[in-house]
């Protein structure tokens, strides 16, 4: 397992394990989140669960 910030905003990172899985997105998915991570000044990464953690969220599927 890997570990990484939930958020690279915040300046302490409470180290997290992570589940590591191979994920394929057409480029121009892929292009767009990465603009719109650097706006956030995310990883790529870190925008993609963000936007899952959202879409959880408002779904009420969260724990």
């Amino acid at each position: 397992m890997g570990y990484a910030c939930w958020d690279q905003r915040v300046s302490v990172c409470n180290t997290v394990a992570r589940k590591a899985y191979p994920l394929r997105l057409d480029p121009k998915i892929h292009a767009a989140v990465e603009k719109w991570a650097a706006d956030d000044l995310r990883s790529v990464n870190a925008q993609i669960e963000f936007l899952l953690r959202q879409a959880l969220k408002q779904s009420k599927r969260t724990s």
